[in-house]
């Protein structure tokens, strides 16, 4: 849990409104904003008993939502922040990106929260990173793990037996915290990665990588839910271990509870107190760059120049989860900026970036290392 007090900022309220500033420079909107244009349709009870850790409640009402809106019809892909104030002792800020099985949305979140957590002056943190692969990974995973719990029944606690009839990932949560000998010789969920799983986990750390975002494998990252597939992650302080972000994947949820594959993905920031309000956000001018990648490298690349330009101060548009210039293009945005900054295969190898004049078509081939200060003088 975050606690203000070891930030700049003097309350709860003053870190939404910063929050809520680095969300929109990755591309985020309030989540009833953002689906505010989608259609409402009726959904059928939950077919399934869900059981959850209680940190990881809030993403029942948000995939909720998105099955309610069946987002999952549409090509759009779904940026929303939004505050939790039902929970007793403390708040939650959320990000959420649905409508992409792309890594780059696990990676976009992390990006955003490790660059408020930057801006708010914590540092040194890292990256904890797990992954269950596809249902068949993960089918095989929890089968060995059970058999694994029968093995060491009576070294384990009256608590862990007891979550384990609930869940073995539950269980496992649990073994973690209170015996980590056990916990450590039990399997480990990246071992039964199938090839689609795999290909997920390393195109995450490689979006990482590219965004000089520090992170470790770490199998104790399991959310303590049954609804999470694919990647789950924690950004913690280095030198404490103490949890300021999780978040996960969570399309599973949609299927087990609405019978709908909304692909979900989402990260929660908990804050010390309760009764803060989200902020309207302020009107701002048009941004007068907007940035497209094409290709995995660039893409790569994409994320570490967001970074660098919203520490900057610098307004950029973009739509990094997107697939392929053309989708990129043909935002609305595009036709309001007078310049577009631009990163293929060959600038992000070579590490730099076209920057073009919208109106000319007059382009620059621009370093990475001098991108700040070159769009700065365009800004005048």
């Amino acid at each position: 849990m975050l606690n203000i007090k070891d930030t700049p900022v003097k309350n709860t309220a003053e870190f939404l409104e910063q929050a809520v500033k680095v969300a929109r420079a990755f591309g985020f909107t309030d989540i009833d904003t953002a689906l505010q244009d989608f259609p409402s349709k009726r959904l059928k009870a939950a077919h399934k008993v869900i059981h959850t850790h209680n940190r990881d409640k809030s993403l029942i009402p948000t995939m909720r939502k998105l099955a309610t809106k069946n987002v999952q019809e549409s090509t759009e892909h779904i940026l929303g922040y939004e505050l939790d104030t039902s929970l007793e002792s403390k708040n939650s800020f959320s990000l959420n990106i649905a409508n992409t099985e792309n890594p780059i949305a696990e990676a976009t979140l992390i990006a955003t929260a490790y660059t408020l957590l930057d801006s708010l002056g914590v540092k040194d943190t890292v990256v904890h990173i797990n992954s269950f692969g596809t249902s068949e990974s993960f089918t095989r995973y929890l089968r060995d793990l059970t058999k694994y719990f029968k093995k060491i029944s009576a070294d384990t606690t009256l608590q862990v037996k007891s979550d384990l009839a609930i869940s073995p990932v539950r269980a496992y949560a649990r073994l973690c915290k209170i015996d980590k000998t056990l916990a450590d010789n039990s399997p480990l969920a990246v071992d039964y990665l199938n090839d689609d799983g795999r290909s997920h986990l390393w195109g995450l750390l490689e979006y990482l990588e590219g965004a000089n975002i520090p992170f470790v494998l770490d199998n104790s990252v399991v959310g303590g839910t049954d609804y999470f597939e694919q990647t789950m992650f924690e950004i913690k302080s280095k030198n404490k271990g103490k949890l300021l972000a999780y978040g996960g994947r969570y399309s599973l949820l949609g299927r087990r509870a609405f019978k709908k594959h909304v692909p979900a993905t989402g990260l929660t920031i908990d804050i010390q107190g309760t009764g803060a309000k989200c902020p309207k956000p302020h009107t701002k001018n048009k941004p007068k760059f907007y940035f497209a990648q094409l290709g995995n490298n660039a893409k790569k690349a994409g994320l570490k120049v967001l970074r660098m330009l919203h520490n900057a101060g610098i307004d950029v548009g973009h739509s990094i989860t997107q697939e392929g210039l053309t989708k990129q293009m043909s935002y609305p945005i595009v036709g309001d900026v007078p310049y577009i900054i631009i990163i293929g295969q060959k600038e992000a190898i070579e590490g730099n970036v076209i920057v073009r004049d919208a109106a000319t078509h007059k382009q620059k081939i621009v370093s990475m290392d001098n991108l700040v200060k070159h769009l700065k003088k365009l800004q005048g």
